[in-house]
């Protein structure tokens, strides 16, 4: 039954308040009539006439012109639009039937969604009522049109308008989904009866997760089997919510400070200047020390024949490691040098010596270490906390002794090495953030991957004189605290490019505008891939799961992304024009997938790309053998 609310009495309240008012006027005129002197009578007919008058002038005023209305600036003209007539009921009740004979017909379909998001999915809830679709219980953002009535609903309900979804919404009443679109990951088990549900049970490690993805980058590590077969270029990351984490970290930071220290020296045109008997303040066994650190760390990769240089007989004592630190930033953040006794001969030779050394240890070091070519030379860290998103909480330090403050702290972190050497747009930082997503179906665990990537840009130039996260934290959410402050006028005020624009500018600046293509972007499919393999065995084989996912990326100054997080779920939130279009255009292909391909394998995806799928019975043996193990 249609509701309609009648508001003829208002309009009968309303005149019988008017007629109150004019009798109680005339009686009030009539009493004080009665009561008036001879001269207040006088007084009142001067009145009564120049009132006359004015009501005369009003008239002339009215009969010339009926647009014509009066304000304190005069008369101005005045369009009296009629109010539109309301609709016939009969009409309102042809209406209402025909939205219930589509709910009827989604209700055998079974095609009802329900949406149970933190944002508002606008796009989902469009597409899915393209497709016949209707919604069991209407999201929060609707509610101000949930207050209206039926009939005021089905006045303004139009083609795919909000009127028309609330209302259909609402004549499909509590029904069970059979398609619910979900972003907290603590709510699948309620929902995981559902036949479609926009999540993946992960089980074991998730790699949604800070620590989880750590803890695949590790496995992989020392799988050699996997190790052959699968890459991850993901910069060097430790969880460290346990000793042993903690301690191959502070191995690596240690590492990191002699390497870099090494490095920098081996790249100065005026390398001797370095040891000098007058400005020398850096006592030289610090750099001895250096060489003892690299060296053991190659002898644990590659074994030696010396006994003295065996990982086993090479001790590092606590004292020296910080003398290290320090001898690292005094050299490389503020040029200091090491003191030598004299400038004879053999204090010559001497200096011959260690340049010698540091040439030979430096070619030997980007030899052995390739993949920390991107590291630069100040031995800068990430401390990101395992259970916080949107780029909050996120520390950057060089120095040992902050660090191990935070890790007092009661906040869990994982450690990810600072790129210091990633592409610059007008001389400031930039990450992409890309997309992905997986299908659980009948048969098959699939993988798609999407071209459409936004590039966030950071309000302040690069500088590694300031650790401000302005300049060196890309997160969206993080960068609107600096709305407006740009570092360059030719870079948007909401610091958000398009993927064309990025290219566009690349191959204006360096001429590298096809690197996106052919390198770039393979390389951030094959990451992905790698991903998926190994994390696979660990996925739920529920048919009806699937999930969207984000990926932040870093770009190194010689084309080389690396994945730096996976957002579980992604911020689809509009920041910028920019993401008023990747964000739709992402949730519109993923419908296609969801229902579309879910349904009919020939249908197409949008622009999400196949990139791999593995049957259940691969994965079934994969869990097998890694029970085996």
């Amino acid at each position: 039954m249609i509701r309609i609310e009648h508001h003829h009495h208002q309009n009968e309240k309303s005149q019988q308040k008017s007629g109150k008012s004019k009798s109680k006027n005339n009686n009030n005129n009539g009493t004080s009539s009665g009561s008036n002197t001879k001269n207040k009578a006088t007084k009142e007919n001067v009145s009564n006439n120049n009132n006359n008058n004015k009501k005369s002038h009003k008239k002339v005023v009215e009969e010339s012109d009926t647009n014509m209305l009066k304000t304190k600036f005069g008369y101005i003209i005045h369009h009296n639009n009629p109010k539109p007539e309301r609709t016939p009921y009969s009409e309102l009740k042809r209406r209402f039937h025909a939205y219930e004979a589509v709910v009827a017909k989604a209700l055998k379909q079974q095609k009802v969604f329900r949406i149970i998001s933190a944002y508002d999915v606008p796009t989902i809830r469009r597409e899915l009522y393209k497709r016949g679709w209707v919604e069991t219980v209407m999201h929060p953002w609707q509610n101000e049109y949930q207050k209206m009535t039926d009939a005021e609903l089905c006045e303004k309900a139009g083609p795919g308008n909000d009127f028309e979804h609330v209302l259909l919404s609402r004549i499909t009443g509590e029904k069970a989904a059979t398609y619910v679109w979900l972003t907290a990951n603590q709510l699948y088990t309620i929902h995981k009866r559902t036949p479609l549900l926009s999540k993946i049970n992960i089980r074991d490690i998730n790699f949604g997760a800070k620590d989880g993805l750590c803890k695949y980058v590790e496995l992989l590590k020392h799988d050699k089997e996997k190790k052959a077969k699968y890459r991850i270029n993901h910069p060097r990351v430790y969880n460290v919510t346990n000793d042993e984490g903690l301690k191959h970290f502070w191995e690596d930071f240690h590492l990191t400070a002699a390497v870099s220290m090494i490095l920098y020296l081996d790249t100065r045109d005026n390398i001797y200047e370095y040891f000098s008997m007058h400005n020398g303040t850096i006592d030289r066994k610090n750099l001895d020390f250096a060489f003892k650190v690299i060296l053991k760390r190659l002898a644990e990769f590659e074994g030696s024949l010396y006994p003295e240089t065996r990982p086993e007989n090479m001790h590092l004592e606590e004292q020296c490691l910080e003398e290290l630190l320090k001898a690292h930033k005094s050299v490389v953040l503020n040029g200091g040098s090491f003191f030598v006794d004299n400038d004879d001969v053999e204090t010559c030779a001497l200096k011959d010596d260690y340049v010698c050394q540091i040439s030979i240890l430096a070619e030997e070091i980007r030899r052995r270490w390739k993949i920390n070519r991107h590291d630069g030379v100040r031995n800068i860290w990430l401390l990101k906390p395992c259970n916080s998103s949107q780029g909050q909480g996120i520390i950057l330090s060089n120095d040992r002794q902050k660090i191990e403050q935070h890790l007092c702290s009661k906040v869990k972190f994982v450690i990810q090495k600072y790129i210091e050497e990633p592409l610059l747009c007008y001389n400031t930082k930039f990450d992409i953030r890309s997309y992905f997503m997986i299908l659980v179906d009948q048969t098959h665990v699939r993988m798609f991957c999407h071209p459409v990537c936004s590039v966030k840009l950071a309000s302040c130039e690069f500088s590694l004189d300031d650790l401000n996260e302005s300049i060196h934290i890309t997160n969206a959410y993080v960068q609107q605290k600096y709305r407006y402050q740009t570092s360059n006028p030719n870079l948007p005020a909401h610091h958000m490019w398009s993927l064309g624009t990025l290219i566009l500018y690349i191959e204006s600046i360096r001429g590298d505008g096809h690197m996106w293509n052919e390198k770039v972007y393979p390389t951030m499919k094959r990451t992905l891939e790698s991903l998926f393999w190994i994390s696979v065995e660990n996925i739920d084989l529920t048919p009806g799961r699937f999930e969207l996912f984000g990926c932040d990326w870093i770009i190194t100054n010689d084309y080389k992304p690396y994945l730096l997080e996976v957002q579980r779920p992604p911020g689809m939130g509009i920041f910028s024009p920019v993401s008023r279009i990747v964000c739709p255009s992402i949730l519109r292909d993923v419908v296609k997938v969801s229902v579309d391909y879910f349904i009919d394998k020939t249908a197409s995806t949008g622009d999400f790309e196949l990139v791999c799928e593995v049957p259940f019975s691969e994965v079934e043996k994969m869990r097998k053998n890694k029970e085996k193990q």
